[in-house]
């Protein structure tokens, strides 16, 4: 039996769009066995193209001189995963000239063919955004 997978990475340079799904500027990896699903960068949502599970993983930098913090949500079908979510803060006590956090979040999650998965963001600027998806 041949074995379908699917890989794929979306870039996003600056994200600073609160209360929205992030999307991205491009595809870094870009490898799906399957005519249908995928991930659209327009839109920011991955489409599962086969029944299974799939590991996800999201990383952002965010630039601690413009903002304290960040709040972002993974989302299965526009609803907030358990654990899915991203949280970055800082203290206002500190004293920064040029500093630069990140947040990353990794997990794995079963998906049936057409459900879809994607970053919500409640609040906060990010940079060098990834977001990708392997089926394992």
């Amino acid at each position: 039996k041949e074995t379908r997978t699917v890989s794929l990475c979306a870039y996003q340079p600056e994200y600073c769009t609160r209360s929205s799904t992030v999307n991205y500027d491009h595809l870094t990896v870009d490898q799906n066995g399957y005519s249908s699903g995928g991930l659209d960068v327009d839109s920011g949502k991955f489409t599962c193209p086969s029944s299974g599970v799939y590991m996800i993983s999201f990383f952002c930098s965010v630039d601690i001189t413009h903002s304290l913090g960040i709040n972002l949500q993974i989302q299965k079908n526009g609803r907030d995963l358990d654990a899915g979510q991203i949280i970055s803060r800082i203290s206002s006590d500190y004293n920064y000239d040029t500093a630069v956090n990140s947040a990353v979040k990794t997990m794995q999650v079963s998906l049936d063919l057409g459900e879809e998965l994607s970053v919500f963001m409640n609040s906060g600027e990010i940079q060098d955004v990834l977001f990708c998806v392997n089926s394992i």
